[in-house]
């Protein structure tokens, strides 16, 4: 009697946020079947922690086990959606069904209709461009200890600033967050939050720009910074831009809205001038957090009403309020 037995093979791709990254390679077929590791999970003898916020930051409900974006559910075992693209007259190429046209890896699709390519080309521009400065940074800073600073001055706190930069777009890759890239005009940068599909908005004109919005990526990483729910903008205190302006002037100190000082200071950033206001004179100096009291967000952020009491991360209405990443 001869037994016919199927050898299943197991294949991870490369990429971070992927649903779609492991196929399934049967020993009669050359082609991989992609799976999901939601499907591995539920279809395996392991014992694995439940996460309740998938890749995507949209949170899974417990009782269907899917993911809803506002316009369509997803299946994060199948990989697809579970009802027809309502943008698909845009994609005649693509099934209405599959998920970032089949490339979770460099696309993103945030509320289930759109997808925003956009987003992926220009972080890849940033980090390929960034990678490169690095390089350069680098033999420059050779330079640099052996001319004793004479040649290539600031070579190091160049590098210093892009290694830590591209270290948070690490950190960003791996993250339940979802970020949107856009060019803007003019030399002003800005995080926005958008409260439709809690995704953030990075708006950049230069590196410089870039490399300081990154950093505010890297405190809301961190639960340092968080944002007004209903403004978009950011609550971050003057420490938060003490660092974000620091590492500006390190890769370029041209940039800076007026002459620096060294190190820069807390007063230096009060003092900036945007061409309308100033916009951090009555930031507080009180260092926050999302598990801040109260109090201390009160010295940080006069000009908004704290007036509850307990800390920003447990009290009910600054909950709906302000939006911070959660605990994982």
């Amino acid at each position: 009697m001869t037994t016919n037995r199927t050898h299943i093979t197991l294949m991870k791709a490369g990429g971070s946020r992927s649903t779609a990254n492991y196929s399934l390679l049967t020993a009669n077929s050359t082609v991989a079947t992609p799976v999901s590791p939601a499907f591995l999970i539920r279809h395996s003898t392991f014992s694995i922690q439940h996460w309740t916020y998938t890749f995507s930051a949209k949170e899974k409900d417990s009782e269907t086990g899917l993911s809803y974006f506002g316009s369509r559910y997803y299946s994060s075992e199948l990989s697809i959606w579970l009802s027809v693209d309502p943008m698909s007259d845009k994609y005649p190429s693509l099934s209405p069904y599959v998920y970032c046209a089949n490339n979770p890896v460099k696309l993103v699709d945030p509320n289930g209709e759109e997808i925003d390519p956009e987003s992926s080309n220009l972080w890849n521009i940033m980090r390929f461009s960034l990678n490169v400065e690095k390089k350069i940074a680098k033999m420059c800073m050779q330079i640099e200890k052996s001319t004793h600073g004479m040649l290539c001055g600031g070579a190091t706190d160049k590098y210093t600033a892009i290694d830590r930069t591209l270290t948070t777009m690490e950190t960003m890759e791996v993250s339940s967050q979802v970020y949107k890239m856009s060019r803007c005009g003019g030399s002003v940068s800005s995080l926005k939050y958008n409260n439709k599909d809690n995704s953030l908005t990075v708006s950049f004109s230069n590196t410089s720009g870039f490399i300081h919005e990154i950093t505010h990526c890297g405190q809301f990483e961190k639960g340092w910074i968080g944002f007004h729910r209903k403004s978009g903008l950011a609550l971050s205190d003057i420490y938060d831009e003490l660092e974000a302006y620091s590492n500006q002037a390190a890769y370029d100190n041209t940039s800076l809205p007026f002459s620096i000082i060294k190190p820069l200071t807390e007063d230096w950033v009060r003092n900036i001038f945007d061409g309308e206001k100033y916009p951090y004179k009555n930031c507080g100096i009180s260092p926050t957090n999302r598990d801040s009291s109260c109090d201390d967000m009160r010295k940080a952020h006069p000009d908004i009403d704290f007036s509850f009491q307990g800390t920003i991360s447990t009290t009910p209405i600054y909950k709906n309020m302000f939006y911070f990443k959660p605990k994982q």
